[in-house]
């Protein structure tokens, strides 16, 4: 009998040893728990397009509608054709004269940060490579914040 008692003892204590343990796990839970990755986890991949010349273009489009305005503010004729080709803004004027107006009022324009030629009636504003590769770089990072908040 002294060893049934005993043995009773044994598993009552054990029984409530593994009570213990197991509320201690569910009460106090670990606080770092490991964090999988979304790999891991049986998430998704991402593959990020961004159409960078698309981003340029959109540049120099909205900096050719500010050229315009400069043309109209210093009272020079508009240009008769005006185009994005590159990384350049080409402006075409009726007359050789008005590409020279147009000409001299961009190069004094210091915060164009284009290279500025004139070639008969067309002026063409360049986007220097560095500015280009900015703006490139500046949309990707961008598409990746917005994917990071998501």
């Amino acid at each position: 009998m002294f060893s049934m008692a005993r043995r009773g003892s044994y598993v009552s204590f054990s029984f409530w040893i593994l009570l213990a343990a197991v509320s201690i796990y569910f009460v106090w839970p670990l606080k770092d728990h490991p964090r999988r990755g979304i790999d891991l986890v049986g998430g998704f991949y991402i593959t990020l397009k961004v159409n960078v010349d698309e981003a340029v273009r959109a540049e120099l489009m909205h900096r050719m509608r500010g050229l315009v305005d400069i043309l109209q503010d210093n009272s020079i004729v508009e240009p008769v054709n005006h185009k994005v080709e590159g990384h350049a803004i080409l402006l075409t004027f009726k007359t050789v004269e008005d590409a020279n107006k147009a000409f001299q009022a961009f190069r004094v324009r210091s915060n164009l940060n284009m290279n500025v030629h004139h070639e008969g009636e067309t002026v063409r504003l360049v986007l220097p490579d560095h500015v280009a590769q900015f703006i490139k770089e500046n949309a990707v990072e961008g598409n990746v914040d917005v994917l990071r908040k998501r």
